[in-house]
């Protein structure tokens, strides 16, 4: 693996994003059987009026500059962006429509033959602990705040040994016994040299119970018109002679930083293209509960090179499946 791909973290993200319904715990028997429970419709509570000089108070606190000129604004997405001058893999970015932000600072350091001090993976739960109550980041429900994967970043010198770069701590967000899954209601930290917290991404706005709406059981869809759905998603993913095999089937709440949390269907899958050339692909299907789901889920317009990169069947190009050992060779 390439170490550039170290400044492309958005996708990083994204791919443990979409697979933390799979690194949570999974339930024994499949939940879609637990009709009784029920479930609702989230707002979010209102995001406080940013503008720019919150980006930049930002910046300030965590890269530690001032520099006015690595700043740019998109005014189509009503977002700020910082790029510092001397490092490109120093930035910093915030949406002012919901306060979600991210950082990195995995400078030039990082590239090359760099082996950084990285911590255990005990040292690094707690460092990663500590820097959210430190700065406030924590959520102010802490129950609903769950640490789902401990992984990392890897890169391969120039003489082909492996590196263990950066340890990533995910953390996601439980609702009603149900995981919240989506590019929404997720941070992620990295960190590296001699345990210093190196990157964050914060996608995270409060819930409260007295802002949720309880649906009737007329306006859900059942498991099996959901699975019939999910069928036609797949037809239209993969081409009409693809087929698919069940893995497991649970519910959970989406979050895709829009205005709501809603209740979906998680179909785990295995799709088969029938191409020898082309092994079976795991992919989730991910298909709203209700029938006439208020918000789309915008499922591949967060990132349509992370479901390229799914639909390629090349998920290991991202190790996120274990804590980084530094022995490995």
């Amino acid at each position: 693996m390439n170490f550039s791909y170290i400044s492309r973290i958005a996708l990083f993200t994204y791919m443990v994003t979409l697979m933390a319904c799979q690194q949570g715990t999974k339930p024994t028997t499949n939940t879609l059987s637990s009709a009784e429970q029920p479930v609702y419709v989230y707002s979010f509570d209102e995001t406080g009026k940013l503008s720019t000089d919150n980006t930049k108070a930002l910046a300030a606190k965590f890269l530690a500059t001032k520099d006015e000129k690595g700043f740019t604004f998109n005014q189509d997405n009503n977002t700020m962006y910082y790029v510092d001058g001397s490092d490109a893999n120093i930035t910093l970015e915030q949406d002012l429509t919901n306060g979600n932000f991210s950082f990195s600072k995995i400078d030039r350091r990082y590239m090359g033959d760099y082996v950084p001090a990285l911590p255990s993976s005990e040292e690094a739960i707690k460092i990663g602990a500590a820097f959210l109550r430190e700065h406030g980041l924590q959520a102010n429900n802490e129950n609903e705040l769950q640490l789902e994967h401990v992984g990392g970043l890897r890169a391969q010198s120039q003489k082909g040994k492996i590196i263990d770069k950066v340890i990533t701590l995910t953390y996601g967000r439980k609702l009603d016994s149900l995981p919240v899954i989506g590019p929404g209601s997720k941070i992620v930290i990295n960190i590296g040299d001699k345990g210093e917290v190196v990157g964050l991404t914060r996608r995270w706005r409060e819930v409260s119970t007295s802002k949720r709406t309880m649906i009737k059981t007329t306006e859900l869809m059942s498991a099996e018109e959901a699975e019939a759905v999910a069928k036609k998603q797949i037809t239209a993913e993969f081409g009409e002679k693809a087929t698919f095999e069940l893995k497991s089937a649970e519910k959970a709440y989406y979050d895709n930083n829009g205005k709501i949390l809603q209740p979906v269907y998680v179909f785990e899958t295995v799709v088969d293209l029938h191409d020898k050339s082309i092994q079976p692909t795991p992919y989730l299907c991910i298909i709203p509960m209700l029938r006439n789901s208020p918000e789309p889920l915008n499922l591949t317009a967060v990132d349509p090179k992370a479901l390229e990169t799914l639909k390629a069947n090349d998920p290991a190009k991202v190790d996120t499946t274990a804590t980084p050992s530094r022995d490995v060779e």
